[in-house]
């Protein structure tokens, strides 16, 4: 108000010695005292200074109004909008004058004409008392001031119109606030509740008075003071979307999503807060409702889904058996029939399943380590025999960038891709399949990772593409009748590419295939060591030629050659031989052929019988790469010469060892009859260096184990329990430890804890300069605990996967694959192990014995013969089967078909139980729980290893009853125990009459 500061600084200069007007304001404060501001400065009697600074003389009204806030008087009517600031500042305005014609005065100041009732002052002592001013405050006047002028006039009008636009500017704040759809409310700096709408009052059930001037935590729930506390003067704060809760008037709890923030004055002080809600408690309570729902769902669903699928693998199991036996051509056809559509409909189920898990957010990745090349690998060879009888070429390739040691769910990535290249290869009649994996974002500890599924199929319609990744959607309704599939494995897909911080899309155009691309973040294996191997066959320099009409097999061989520093050249098959003969007349022959077998005008055979006729030519080692093998292409490799013989889609790391073995046998001249350098022959070749320990102390899990392993080319050694696998950690170095869980001595968590201490041991006494030092050895859990938990508390223990009993042949051999593969077997330089013990290795030797007398075990049995079990047949007649204590196709068909073998572990498995049946009533006379609990354990193992179902069921039982330590039905059920016992050695023993 800068006219007040003009009015109260000009001075007339006009000669006439006109009289004073002094304005005073007297402001009352909260004790009851008040304050006198004087307009302009001037001297007291004490000789104090009052601060009459511009700020205060903003302040100053002219117009005298009462205590209570009243008109004390008229003036100009452009003066009464200050009344409302006079008002505000709880002040009273005062004019001083003379009192000597005071009416002359205001005259003087163009007022004459206003009613005059202005509170007079004058300096006599005792006028001043009554007002509160002191003697020693009088008052000296000594400021001219000028009559007011027409402008001020203007500037006046002006702030009282500005003043109504406020007044009515608030009028619809207020109505605003009062209509709003979300409760608001304010509070002033110490927290206590100024405003409140009546959405607010509505929602609470309280009224504005019962609120106003109460602080705002009377509101909220106890558990929401200390996490939604906002009114902090010395930090700014600001809520978001936070989820509150407030108490009713009633005492309800409220559940209230709540945005809210402070509020500061122009000077930066903290001056209250403001803050609103949104009453979500019926959305909240009808969420928790569907996900109740969702839950019953979900069990209904897991619970159905094990009821079908149950039976569907039964149906599938005896139809794979059935493919063993003497079948005719209908028969098999028959079989092929069931077995695929049971598979089908296993997948169907096992997809409806996933996306019933993704929707009720149950699905959990997991963070384990993986080599995604070999995961690409595999993928693409679960798809080449499908691929293959549609004529189809299907490859994977990993660009050189990738890293390929990396930490996330691999199962989860397999799932991604086996959806997207199973649409790709159904919706594909001709062409090919190609799976790429490329570099998105490279960062220290993590990468993005790009991967496209490209295919030559029917291709996507730009209007469908938008709905692809819809669930139970197709393109075209008509596919689904034309393909089958339920339309969710996109829909999967883009779950879980989310759920793995990446995105998915699809570039298609119609009749000219479709390219799938997703990305996924992984992190990189910080621990991973890569250890050194054999020396390699170097490969720099080698000269290539790759024979193969296709253009991207041709891209992906010839960058795996050049990645090992390989120099190579393609062309078609026609061109084969004039480019050989070019080499050798160059001088620049080349060291290797890599030819596909199906080429358009000649198959590899036959130009590798031609490439064999010419002399220059006759000694060029020859790869020849086959959709898929067939019976019979051994042999005519060997006959022909040639080298080296692999099916596709190639593996990398199979490529390499093929090369290195054939160029290795190429220094000497090769007779005829060579060894055939093949995968089986890479894959034997390698198996014969892993080196596994086995601890297991049931002898007839141990037998069937090592039967498995053995036959499949590993070299095994055996331990009875944990403290001699501890022992055996210390003598020799294994590449794997399969570890039984429940043992005597020692069992499987103590005994991996001592191994991992030990390594740890190893590590700090290795060689410093060696980066590779001790490898961790990777340990797998075999247990027949299934619940939920125990596979966490395995990996807790420092395991590194599970495997449950009974296991089948496939489950065992998978897993023991997995985890050789990704571990490097030569070249460990390592301190000797028994460096850390005393040397002593007796238990050790023990179990050595105890493996060797397995290997040569007489059968115990004499009844029991191979001869009496025919293959395809039970000891007992048809009509007995459903009923039989044992299911004898199913356990021999897990034994590879090796009846003798099979026998041998049955009889000692009967040797075992007749001794663990005395030891459980005993061990139940004597009230020895953990005793009765761990010999039912191992039978309940065992029998279900050989398929004794019934057996292992009661076992399973016996063992419950010694794990609640409660063994008063002990004695019950040993017996029922013994009676199914009995009668599964009736049945075994009486084949002679089958």
């Amino acid at each position: 108000m800068d006219f007040i500061d003009d009015i109260f600084s000009e001075i007339d200069d006009r000669e006439e010695d006109l009289h004073q007007l002094v304005v005073l304001l007297k402001k009352y404060l909260p004790d009851g005292s008040f304050q006198l501001v004087l307009n302009s400065g001037k001297s007291v009697s004490s000789g104090e200074k009052l601060d009459l600074s511009r700020e205060s003389c903003d302040k100053l009204i002219d117009m005298a109004i009462k205590e209570n806030g009243s008109i004390h008087h008229e003036l100009h009517k452009t003066l009464l909008m200050h009344a409302m600031l006079i008002k505000e500042l709880n002040a009273t305005l005062i004019f001083v004058l003379p009192t000597q014609d005071p009416d002359s005065v205001l005259k003087n100041y163009g007022l004459s004409s206003i009613k005059l009732c202005v509170e007079l002052f004058n300096s006599q002592k005792t006028h001043l008392e009554e007002q509160g001013l002191r003697e020693t405050q009088k008052i000296q006047i000594n400021r001219k001031v000028k009559v007011l002028e027409d402008k001020y006039t203007e500037i006046l009008s002006d702030n009282l119109k500005a003043n109504e636009e406020l007044r009515e500017h608030s009028q619809l704040q207020q109505k605003i606030l009062d209509t709003a759809a979300t409760a608001i409310l304010t509070t002033d700096a110490q927290g206590c509740i100024t405003t409140a709408n009546e959405e607010f009052c509505s929602s609470t059930g309280f009224s504005k008075d019962d609120v106003i001037g109460k602080h705002r935590d009377t509101l909220s729930d106890r558990s929401c003071k200390t996490d939604c506390s906002l009114f902090k003067a010395d930090e700014k704060q600001q809520i978001i979307k936070k989820r509150c809760t407030i108490r009713t008037k009633d005492d309800r709890e409220l559940i209230v999503i709540k945005n809210a923030g402070t509020i500061y004055d122009r000077s930066g002080r903290f001056s209250g807060g403001v803050e609103s809600f949104i009453d979500v408690t019926d959305l909240v309570k009808a969420r928790e409702a569907a996900e109740a729902a969702n839950i019953v769902k979900m069990e209904f669903l897991t619970n159905m889904s094990h009821e079908i699928r149950t039976p569907l693998n039964g149906i599938i199991g005896m139809a794979e058996l059935a493919f063993d036996t003497n079948l005719d051509d209908e028969q098999k056809n028959m079989f092929y029939t069931i077995n695929n559509e049971a598979s089908s409909l296993l997948d169907i189920i096992n997809t409806i399943l996933d996306f019933s898990k993704n929707n009720a957010e149950k699905t959990e990745l997991e963070e384990i380590p993986f080599n995604l090349r070999i995961l690409t690998e595999d993928i693409a060879q679960s798809f080449a025999y499908r691929a293959e009888q549609k004529e189809l070429h299907f490859v994977s390739y990993l660009t050189p960038e990738v890293p390929t040691q990396l930490m996330g769910d691999p199962g989860r990535l397999r799932q991604i891709l086996v959806n997207l290249a199973g649409n790709a290869l159904k919706f594909t009649e001709e062409g090919e399949i190609y799976i790429k994996g490329e570099v998105a974002e490279d960062h220290k500890d993590w990468v993005k990772v790009r991967f496209l599924v490209k295919d030559t199929g029917i291709g996507i319609p730009k209007d469908k593409q938008s709905i692809i990744f819809e669930g139970f959607t197709q393109a075209d309704g008509s596919t689904t009748r034309k393909y089958g599939g339920t339309g969710l494995g996109t829909t999967i897909s883009k779950q879980l590419t989310e759920m793995m911080g990446g995105e998915i899309g699809v570039e298609s155009e119609e009749g000219m295939g479709s390219t799938f691309w997703f990305t996924a973040v992984f992190n990189k294996q910080k621990d991973h060591v890569t250890v050194l191997k054999k020396e390699k066959i170097s490969l720099k320099d080698i000269r290539v030629l790759v024979v193969d009409d296709n253009q991207t097999n041709q891209f992906v061989l010839t960058e795996y050659l050049k990645s090992w520093g390989c120099r190579t050249e393609t062309c078609s098959g026609k061109d084969t031989l004039s480019v050989l003969r070019e080499s050798v007349l160059s001088e620049e022959p080349f060291n290797l052929i890599l030819t596909d077998f199906h080429l358009p005008e000649v198959t590899g055979f036959d130009m590798a019988k031609e490439i064999k006729k010419m002399e220059t030519l006759a000694k060029l080692p020859i790869i020849v790469i086959t959709s898929i093998g067939k019976i019979g292409d051994a042999k005519s490799c060997r006959d022909i010469g040639i080298d080296g013989y692999l099916a596709k889609p190639i593996k990398q790391d199979d490529l390499r060892k093929v090369i290195e073995s054939v160029l290795g046998f190429s220094k000497e001249e090769n007779p005829k009859g060579q060894k055939l350098v093949t995968r089986h022959t890479i894959v034997e070749d390698n198996r014969k260096e892993i080196q596994i320990l086995l601890v297991e102390d049931y002898p007839t899990n141990q037998k069937l184990a090592m039967k498995h392993l053995q036959t499949a080319g590993y070299q095994v050694d055996l331990a009875d329990n944990g403290q001699q696998a501890v022992e055996a950690f210390k003598r020799k170095q294994h590449d794997l430890i399969l570890m039984d869980i429940q043992m005597p001595v020692m069992g499987g968590y103590e005994a991996t804890k001592a191994i991992r201490n030990l390594e740890i041991e190893l590590s700090k006494i290795g060689d410093k300069k060696d980066s590779a030092k001790s490898e961790k050895i990777p340990i797998i859990a075999m247990t027949a605990h299934a619940l939920k938990g125990y596979k966490e508390k395995c990996l807790e223990a420092g395991m590194d996967d599970y495997l449950t009993k009974p296991f089948r042949r496939k489950e065992l051999l998978d897993i023991v694959e997995k985890w050789s593969r990704s571990r490097s077997i030569k070249g460990k330089q390592l301190p000797t192990r028994l460096d850390l013990c005393s040397g002593e290795n007796v238990e050790f030797e023990e179990a050595d014995a105890k493996k060797s007398a397995i290997d040569s075990a007489e059968p115990f049995y004499p009844e029991l013969t191979a001869e009496g079990l025919v293959a395809g047949q039970n000891p007992k007649s048809k009509t007995d089967k459903a009923n039989a204590p044992i299911n004898f196709e199913k356990a021999i068909a897990e034994f590879d078909g090796d009846k003798e073998f099979f026998i041998g572990v049955l009889e000692g498995f009967f040797e075992n139980v007749r001794g663990q049946i005395e030891t459980l009533r005993q061990a139940v006379s004597d009230g020895d729980a953990d005793l009765v609990r761990r010999e039912a354990h191992s039978i309940k193992g065992g029998a279900a290893n050989l398929t004794a179902d019934e057996l292992s069921k009661i076992a399973f039982k016996l063992e419950n009853i010694g794990q609640s330590e409660v063994l008063e039905e002990g004695f019950e059920f040993i017996g029922r125990l013994e009676k199914e016992f009995q009668r599964l050695e009736a049945y075994a023993s009486n084949d002679k009459t089958a």
